[in-house]
């Protein structure tokens, strides 16, 4: 039989309100109520690490911003190697369209029905340089969380910088072993000598500049976030010529992280319904 749009539409508008209502009561159970959710796992550390991907606006109004942002994170035990690939152990996804403090508040709620957050001990957080992608720190406060620069973002800023593909990859190597600083001395000499180019030289310089203390910095091996924004988001919201409402592209962002993560998606009940 036929399904009109309309139709397929409210569906997903119903099922990202449920999604968002029970999101908000986690994070207002546990940051107002100071109630710990039950959970079904113990680790003392974690890895999270979380990006932003913009999506095209249906019909914009003049002026108005023609894309919109969907922050994303993804918080898991770690990785094992799996014949020629490495896969996370028990990743976790939480997606919205909204502040940061939405994200964060919502998604370590929601992640402590699976790990016990009055266990956790250590976080290593990756993200690139956003103040948004580190202000984690802030939702778990008994934690140390540890941020590092995401390698994918270090290694395009200075692959935008160098015409010259082996010196960009000899700076690459040296900024991997820990010389962020000669890196930057080196990039400055670039762009003086006119090996650089000017404005992305620049913006490389400064990116380095800004976040010395998080570039290579020791700990686990993260760098997998782009892959999620490009497979799990971008693979559904991104296709030509898709175009999205705000209210919609968070509904559909709430529902991909949950799907992935392995978490139900709340059902209407008839009384709810009625």
């Amino acid at each position: 039989s036929h399904v009109s749009a309309t139709a397929v539409m409210g569906c997903l508008r119903s099922a990202g309100a449920l999604c968002a209502e029970e999101d908000e009561a986690a994070a207002e159970s546990l940051y107002s109520d100071g109630v710990v959710p039950d959970a079904e796992r113990e680790r003392a550390c974690l890895l999270v690490e979380a990006d932003g991907t913009f999506f095209s606006v249906q019909r914009p109004a003049e002026g108005a911003p023609r894309r919109v942002e969907l922050k994303a994170m993804v918080a898991y035990e770690g990785k094992v190697a799996e014949g020629r690939k490495v896969r996370r152990v028990a990743p976790f996804h939480h997606a919205v369209v909204g502040t940061a403090g939405e994200l964060w508040s919502q998604g370590v709620a929601a992640m402590g029905s699976r790990w016990d957050l009055s266990r956790l001990e250590r976080v290593h957080l990756g993200g690139d340089g956003e103040p948004w992608c580190s202000a984690l720190g802030a939702w778990l406060p008994r934690a140390e969380v540890v941020f590092r620069l995401d390698p994918f973002h270090v290694n395009r800023a200075i692959l935008a910088a160098l015409p010259d593909r082996r010196l960009a990859a000899m700076l690459i190597g040296l900024v991997r072993d820990g010389g962020a600083e000669a890196a930057v001395a080196l990039l400055k000499g670039a762009r003086d000598l006119g090996l650089a180019r000017g404005r992305a030289g620049g913006a490389a310089i400064g990116y380095l500049e800004g976040n010395l203390a998080s570039v290579a910095a020791a700990g686990p091996s993260l760098g997998t976030m782009e892959s999620d924004n490009q497979h799990l988001y971008g693979a559904r919201m991104d296709s030509v010529p898709c175009g999205w409402s705000e209210a919609g592209a968070c509904d559909m962002g709430r529902l991909v992280s949950r799907r992935e993560s392995g978490r139900a998606v709340p059902r209407m009940t008839r009384g709810r319904s009625a």
